[in-house]
């Protein structure tokens, strides 16, 4: 099972049983004309187990189509079992692999609240 789809109802990322909507996350992002607040290094998350379970295209990596200038959307959720926050990239791991390969360490991060319904 893919983790990132394109659906006809547009874009969703799929991970720990949740289904985010990168399409509203977008235009939440438009509207409240957010801005990157930090930064992410690709070959950490790349490297992270997370890293080693999501799914990504490796020939649309290898194409001129991945823009490494839009910023990594990263949500910030609730983990259950141990009642603390913890980050993980909701939309951009086709960056992230990219910039990786391109020995870049550095990536823009838009933070979002990854509990909030509106995102699903």
């Amino acid at each position: 099972m893919k983790s990132f789809r394109q659906f006809n109802e547009g874009r969703h990322f799929d991970l720990l049983s949740r289904r985010w909507d990168i399409d509203a996350v977008d235009r939440y992002v438009a509207r409240k004309k957010l801005k990157p607040t930090s930064t992410i290094n690709p070959k950490i998350w790349i490297d992270s187990e997370w890293g080693h379970i999501i799914p990504v295209d490796h020939e649309f990596i290898a194409s001129d189509k991945v823009d490494l200038s839009k910023p990594i959307y990263v949500a910030k959720i609730l983990d259950p079992s141990t009642q603390k926050y913890m980050h993980i990239p909701i939309d951009g791991w086709h960056r992230l692999h990219k910039a990786a390969q391109k020995g870049i360490t550095s990536l823009p991060v838009i933070m979002i609240d990854g509990d909030d319904p509106q995102f699903y």
